[in-house]
């Protein structure tokens, strides 16, 4: 017989798989819930089961919605001549959280990376594209990736696929640092980024 009981071993199990959690946090969050109640419990079990069967991806951008578009591909009051790609929905919420963006999004799903398999056809560039094709209001598209080769190569890539079209490519000026996580940065250094982006 085990030290811990299976449904507990089980929780353990599932939490480290969460990224940074490791033996000891997953044992202590797993403690944390029994230690909560049944109510606590219940509660998580049921939001994790929503996220599971309401939460999607938007069929245009690629963010999480419910049901349908996203909160921000309903909203008419967005301007629809500018696109900010970002690489996951976490700099997308860091743009909204700036406070500085109007635009739209487009969600790319990662970063370009042949060393880890990561190819265009493995992210959202292609629907990126056709996103533009279809849509003669665009006219400007704000490549805020991270700050690395991977990010850079994505940038590059998406400026290929573009440049038939009458849309101007920029990318994020001074600001942010080599090596960085679009997602971590301060609402100040995102504003002054956007306001002072250069052509690609």
């Amino acid at each position: 017989m085990g030290l811990l009981p299976a449904p507990f071993l089980q929780l353990i199990n599932a939490l480290k798989r969460l990224p940074g959690v490791g033996e000891k946090t997953a044992t202590r969050y797993a403690m944390d819930i029994f230690r909560g109640g049944t109510g606590f419990a219940e509660q998580l079990a049921q939001a994790l089961q929503d996220l599971s069967q309401k939460v999607t991806l938007c069929p245009v951008c690629n963010n999480l919605a419910e049901g349908g578009l996203c909160s921000i591909c309903q909203d008419n009051q967005r301007d629809n001549t500018l696109i900010c790609v970002v690489k996951d929905i976490r700099d997308l919420i860091a743009m909204e959280q700036s406070g500085h963006f109007n635009g739209r999004y487009h969600v790319t799903g990662g970063l370009i990376s042949p060393l880890r398999g990561i190819m265009p056809k493995d992210l959202a560039l292609d629907k990126l594209r056709q996103r533009c094709t279809d849509n003669p209001e665009i006219t400007e598209i704000i490549v805020t990736l991270d700050a690395t080769v991977e990010g850079d190569t994505t940038a590059l890539y998406i400026k290929e696929i573009l440049k038939a079209l009458p849309i101007q490519v920029s990318r994020p000026a001074m600001g942010i640092p080599t090596g960085t996580d679009i997602g971590y940065l301060d609402s100040l250094t995102l504003r002054q980024a956007i306001r002072d982006r250069k052509n690609i």
